[in-house]
């Protein structure tokens, strides 16, 4: 990334974090270069063995019956992967677009922009929309867990053989008493100062409801997806927890920061979520040197 001088102009190259499947000039796939899967260490098990075909943007649908930009259903790669390869472990985070949370954020904007369209802010807009979508996001999350079972089933695999976790999201906004700058100054002509001084347009009652709302009831609905069907369930609705956007805990990289730890894990708000992952990477089958593992979903 080059910048100017005081940092008001970026210019940034995707192709850095997501290679060829970049949002800019690639596949839009956005697959990271340190996805979930990429960076698990596992002894013995070298990179080429750890498969990420998750696309941003999918849905259950793109999981299970509809290809998506430009690709085909990622069960038809789970497929392949299974026809050369054992497979230990399937990370799945999906639903949330089903439940078009993505939107949600993007009405939660035009809230804080436009209040005379959104008198009650983007909660009275999607609230009906979110409650109505969770049983039927639940349903199609367990028939994805289905299908996957299937497909591991035709290429010979006991169901017990391998794990598959399903995963909730990281809240993204901090509460509204959190922002590292005021909703609004308190007079005019400086409205609108958290998103000219922070870059942060959310309205403190919408962030309330997004975070204390909005994520613990898909995470909720992810959990009883899981136990419907008998998969493990990590819950990282709290991974981001004093690191939201805007929050005022939050800070850049600094020089401590490295590379490879970009925050020290004395300085780490995000622990207890760190340790719910490493419970579930040691349920997976002792035999680590012969694990495959695939991301599926829409977390890159």
């Amino acid at each position: 990334m080059n910048c100017d001088g005081d940092e008001s102009v970026c210019n940034h190259d995707p192709s850095k974090v997501y290679g060829d499947t970049s949002y800019d000039k690639g596949s839009g796939c956005d697959r990271s270069d340190s996805a979930e899967i990429k960076g698990l260490t596992v002894d013995g098990v070298p990179l080429e063995r750890r498969f990420n075909i998750a696309r941003s943007g999918a849905t259950t649908d793109n999981v299970t019956t509809t290809g998506f930009k430009g690709r085909r259903p990622q069960i038809d790669d789970l497929r392949d992967i299974a026809r050369d390869n054992e497979v230990r472990l399937v990370a799945l985070p999906i639903g949330g677009n089903d439940l078009k949370f993505a939107g949600i954020l993007q009405d939660c904007v035009k809230a804080y922009f436009y209040p005379s369209l959104f008198n009650k802010g983007c909660r009275g807009a999607k609230e009906k929309e979110l409650a109505d979508g969770l049983d039927p996001a639940r349903a199609k999350v367990v028939k994805s867990v289905e299908a996957i079972r299937n497909v591991l089933r035709e290429a010979g695999q006991e169901d017990g053989s391998y794990q598959i976790v399903l995963q909730s999201y990281p809240n993204p906004l901090p509460l509204g008493r959190d922002y590292r700058a005021p909703e609004n100054a308190p007079v005019p002509p400086a409205n609108y100062s958290r998103y000219l001084s922070a870059g942060c347009p959310f309205l403190d009652a919408d962030s309330d409801w997004a975070h204390s709302s909005v994520v613990p009831r898909i995470s909720a609905m992810l959990r009883g997806a899981a136990n419907e069907a008998g998969v493990s369930f990590l819950d990282l609705q709290d991974a981001f927890a004093g690191h939201e956007l805007c929050s005022r805990t939050t800070r850049q990289a600094g020089p401590c920061s490295e590379a490879i730890s970009a925050v020290r894990a004395c300085e780490s708000e995000g622990r207890a979520a760190s340790g719910r992952s490493e419970a579930v990477e040691q349920g997976v089958d002792d035999d680590v040197r012969r694990l495959t593992g695939t991301q599926l979903g829409h977390l890159p």
